[in-house]
């Protein structure tokens, strides 16, 4: 069992918030949730994505290898999720 801390503050990625991405030149957005069921816009705290960018803030640069590619990820927007 791992707990997992939700912060209230929009300024930085953590569970529960909607982040937009540059991902090699490409902007993506996803919500981050606590659960393993892969929903088209929600993903999984434990992604290795998700977990390269949980605590940074909006305008942070960070580099992201995963399976022997190496990424440049820019954290662009950051927002709590607000249930449809």
């Amino acid at each position: 069992s791992q707990i997992v801390r939700i912060v209230s503050d929009e300024s930085i990625v953590s569970m529960g918030k909607t982040v937009s991405l540059l991902v090699d030149g490409k902007e993506v957005t996803y919500t981050i949730g606590g659960y393993q069921t892969p929903i088209e816009w929600r993903v999984s705290y434990n992604a290795p994505l998700i977990r390269a960018i949980l605590g940074k803030a909006e305008g942070e640069i960070i580099e992201y290898a995963h399976d022997g590619k190496a990424s440049e990820i820019e954290v662009l927007k950051i927002s709590i999720w607000i249930k449809p």
